[in-house]
């Protein structure tokens, strides 16, 4: 589906960004963005000067999210607009991934967009909730970018302490919004992973963190 939206965008890649009134990005400038980034035009967003820094902002913006959940549209329409939203900085979390594993500077990077996706998927959530859905239709999406978040938290060798800290604690505050649109497997895997992995944290952030994310998968089983 990606794809998809991918090849619309490169319709218009000559043309004025679409950002809403508020210079909020919509979903079209999301995907006009990415097909410059996919056709190699430009760099990935990062924090290393100013220019691509304030991009970078934009791309991690949550009035882009207020600004269709705030809108006087449909469900229906909101829900498609987070969804194209949440697919391309999918993919743009898998492109900081991917850079990182060449050896690019960019955790801290990964780390907000990590967190900015998971804030997507929990207005997603509350979409699909208003829909009247008992599960979101591409739940198991959800739940393996939730899995990779954990998985990031274990890594202290990539991501620094308050990087971590600050992906436990997106998760504890977001995931009670996220989990009744999961299914039962997918909230039980999430909280057997949580209780395979060696977590280790080494200050009081990251123990608080920890602790309140813990208890959050534990009470959405």
């Amino acid at each position: 589906m990606l794809a998809r939206w991918l090849s619309m965008g490169f319709l218009v890649l000559s043309m004025v960004v679409s950002t809403g009134k508020s210079g909020a990005w919509t979903s079209e400038e999301y995907v006009r963005q990415y097909s410059l980034r996919y056709l190699g035009k430009v760099p990935l967003p990062h924090l290393g000067n100013a220019e691509q820094a304030l991009l970078f902002g934009q791309l991690i913006d949550r009035r882009n999210i207020a600004l269709i959940v705030n809108s006087a549209e449909s469900v229906d329409f909101k829900l498609l607009e987070l969804r194209k939203i949440l697919a391309t900085v999918s993919a743009y979390r898998a492109s900081y991934n991917l850079a990182m594993t060449y050896g690019e500077p960019l955790q801290q990077e990964l780390t907000r967009v990590q967190v900015f996706a998971m804030e997507v998927a929990a207005a997603v959530a509350a979409m699909t909730q208003q829909q009247g859905e008992k599960f979101y239709s591409a739940h198991d999406a959800l739940a393996t970018q939730i899995a990779g978040m954990i998985q990031s938290i274990a890594e202290e060798q990539r991501f620094s302490d308050d990087e971590r800290a600050e992906l436990a604690e997106a998760i504890a505050r977001l995931y009670p919004g996220i989990a009744p649109v999961l299914t039962d497997d997918d909230r039980q895997h999430l909280f057997d992973q949580i209780s395979r992995l060696d977590i280790r944290a080494t200050t009081s952030r990251q123990r608080a963190a920890v602790t309140a994310m813990w208890s959050a998968l534990e009470k959405a089983l």
